[in-house]
């Protein structure tokens, strides 16, 4: 995707656990930019020791060293108010205000001269962080002496707590370039990504969040009971450090983009809003606009002409951790092969195995202690078009998904898909017109399941024989099929693979419809440029609203299109006669400076940064009482005229203007206008302004 967007260059910062990795694949050429973050390994821990400013040892060094009245008047404010975040029950609005201005706040304090690494470990830290977790009066949280016995922490999880905050929020300490690109965009709501909120307060850039997956969900699960070796103490610090930071993120984000118009959405919603305490959910609703993940280079994924593999194999692309839940897909292996004894079957599982080192050795002590060798094989990374050449049938069994595009890349290649109902896989599979689908989907976490789904599939039984050629009734597979069964059975995948295979090119063709790679490309980049577009028309707003600040003396009238709109098909007699004459027009009292009205008319802009307000004539409500008094600034007559182009071509330069421009002031003549100000446009609809000449002519 970011080689295709030509049109857009990035700066990129991403984490990384250690610096030790070695970069598999080419940065991609329209990246201008990139700073990998170790969380672990980094030297002395300071960001700005050749990682973002080439600084020598020496300045490294020779950083000054927090006083503890420093670090008590400046740091600990900070992280009190993180705490109290984390340990919030139910957060409101000021817990959120409050946690926002301790992450600014944080960044702001580690930019200047002060070494992380002395703060963080000073005792003054460390004994405020244990009295603000044990502590019994903090309002809001549950107190420890509420805690499960197994949740109480030990002094060494106490420190092993403190120790992930700050590597975790290590990000902090990176100061804020003075320039930056208008959009920031992170592809997750974890802590990370709450830099951008920093971004944006201190540089009024675009925070846009393009949610790959649902991180707070991902984190609830691999910090778990079942996953985390972590104490209950430091898990439970850990998720109330990402569940504020991803409370923040989101609610402070302008636009967020999840992959999937299907189930992520709802989480983000609840997610954004706290279960709808601090927002409404259809306030929220409104800044999310899905792009749905699409495959670029859809045509390298081309029909196979001929499967290459004699046996009915089965293949797996997917890395070897937990959420992909390898572990039913064997027990499902483990089903066919040793208690129904279909034994021409065969599953290949590709996919990095140095990912999660504890789970890969864990699945080859599965495969060992079911006999399943020969039959079952990790096989590592692979080419996956050279993967799917071998496929009869693509399986997914994961636990947890964004929108996984591999079952779309495999589905392009003609091969028939089995999967598991979680996040948007049945999206991926299914119509978008008609909702029709030739893929079979199981729950999750179910092994029995998933291996009558794929027997099914790769025989035709069950739904999937009325796409089969049989001239008679189908077989029916049983939950313990006899051995005349099998082989029936097993004669039938070879027999069907045609018919199998037309009903995998049914799912192409659903893939195509959904997954365009240029509708993809054109969504993302229209979304960047709107959220660069934001930015400077926020810009502009402010500093509009300084420029009108700084001169007292205009009075202007700013007034919506529609209104505009409305005024002219109504009022055009009277319009008329406002650009009929300009005999009676006012001129400035001789006592005025001549720069008064200078400056006033030369503010009058026809950018079309412009045009979103539209300046109309108006008269002071002094004028309109009818008394006639006034200074000599104040108009003499109800009736207002302009002044001529002639007359005022002097007081303005040149300004360029589009053709939308043009169409919008058109029949207000909007450079030829006086300049009013009134806050309140309802006033301007009153009873005071209709019956002021202006309307009678």
């Amino acid at each position: 995707m970011i080689n295709s967007l030509r049109s857009i260059k990035w700066h990129m910062i991403c984490e990384s656990a250690n610096d030790f990795g070695v970069p598999k694949h080419q940065t991609e050429r329209n990246i201008q930019s990139l700073k990998v973050i170790p969380l672990w390994g980094l030297d002395f821990l300071t960001p700005t020791h050749g990682l973002f400013e080439n600084k020598l040892d020496s300045e490294v060094d020779n950083v000054t060293s927090a006083s503890e009245f420093d670090i008590k008047m400046n740091f600990i404010p900070i992280l009190s108010a993180l705490v109290k975040g984390a340990r919030a029950v139910n957060l409101s609005k000021a817990d959120i205000q409050q946690a926002t201005r301790a992450l600014v706040n944080l960044n702001t304090y580690f930019q200047d001269s002060r070494h992380r690494t002395q703060v963080w470990n000073s005792e003054m830290v460390k004994q405020t962080w244990r009295d603000l977790w044990l502590t019994q009066e903090m309002p809001n949280t549950i107190p420890s002496s509420e805690w499960l016995d197994t949740e109480l922490p030990t002094l060494a999880s106490l420190e092993v707590a403190l120790e992930l905050w700050y590597r975790y929020l290590f990000i902090f300490s990176i100061p804020v370039p003075e320039k930056i690109p208008s959009v920031f965009q992170a592809s997750h709501h974890s802590v990370s990504a709450s830099y951008g909120v920093v971004c944006k307060i201190k540089r009024n850039v675009t925070l846009q969040i393009w949610d790959h997956a649902i991180s707070w969900r991902e984190t609830n699960l691999c910090l778990s009971s079942a996953l985390c070796k972590l104490s209950p103490f430091v898990r439970n610090a850990l998720l109330g450090l990402m569940r504020i930071t991803s409370v923040l993120t989101l609610h402070h984000a302008d636009i967020i983009l999840p992959c999937a118009d299907f189930f992520n959405p709802g989480w983000e919603v609840e997610i954004g809003t706290c279960q709808g305490t601090i927002e409404h959910r259809n306030t929220f609703r409104r800044k999310i606009d899905p792009v749905v993940n699409g495959i670029t280079d859809m045509q390298k994924f081309a029909p196979v002409k001929e499967i290459k593999s004699e046996r009915p194999t089965v293949t797996m692309l997917s890395h070897v951790w937990y959420a992909k839940d390898i572990k039913t897909a064997l027990l499902a292996a483990d089903i066919i092969i040793n208690q129904w004894k279909f034994d021409d079957y065969h599953l290949d599982i590709y996919g990095a195995i140095d990912k999660a080192p504890t789970y890969s050795t864990e699945y080859q002590e599965i495969i060992a202690s079911k006999g399943l060798r020969g039959r079952v094989t990790l096989r590592g990374t692979a080419d996956p078009m050279k993967v799917l050449e071998n496929t009869w049938l693509f399986l997914n069994s994961s636990l947890s998904e964004g929108l996984p595009l591999a079952l779309g890349e495999a589905a392009l290649t003609g091969a028939p898909v089995v999967c598991t109902d979680v996040g948007a896989s049945l999206r991926v599979l299914s119509d978008p017109d008609d909702f029709s689908r030739f893929s079979a989907v199981v729950a999750p976490n179910d092994a029995q399941a998933l291996a009558k789904a794929q027997i099914s599939m790769l025989a035709m039984l069950g739904e999937w024989a009325q796409y089969s050629d049989d001239s008679g009734p189908a077989p029916i597979l049983t939950s313990s099929p006899t051995p005349e069964e099998v082989a029936v059975i097993t004669r039938r995948m070879y027999a069907q693979s045609d018919q199998r295979r037309k009903l995998g090119m049914r799912t192409r063709q659903i893939v195509q419809k959904s997954f365009s790679g240029d509708r993809y490309l054109r969504e993302h980049e229209q979304m960047l440029w709107i959220g660069k577009a934001a930015k400077l028309m926020a810009s502009r707003a402010a500093r509009d609203i300084l420029e009108s600040d700084a001169t007292v003396d205009k009075v202007v009238i700013t007034i919506p299109p529609s209104a505009v709109q409305s005024w002219r098909s109504s009022v055009a007699s009277g319009m008329s006669t406002l650009y009929s004459s300009e005999s009676n027009y006012p001129l400035r009292g001789t006592d005025r400076p001549d720069s008064s009205i200078s400056a006033s008319l030369s503010n009058l802009s026809t950018e079309t940064k412009s045009f979103a307000r539209l300046p109309v004539f108006a008269p002071r409500h002094s004028v309109l009482g009818g008394t006639g008094s006034g200074s000599p600034d104040l108009f003499t007559s109800h009736v207002l005229r302009p002044y001529s182009p002639g007359q005022r071509r002097s007081h303005l330069s040149t300004r360029s203007i589009s053709t939308n421009g043009r169409e919008q002031v058109r029949g207000l003549h909007r450079e030829d206008l006086m300049q009013y100000r009134n806050s309140d446009v309802s006033t301007i609809m009153r009873e005071d302004f209709l019956r002021s000449g202006m309307w009678s002519g």
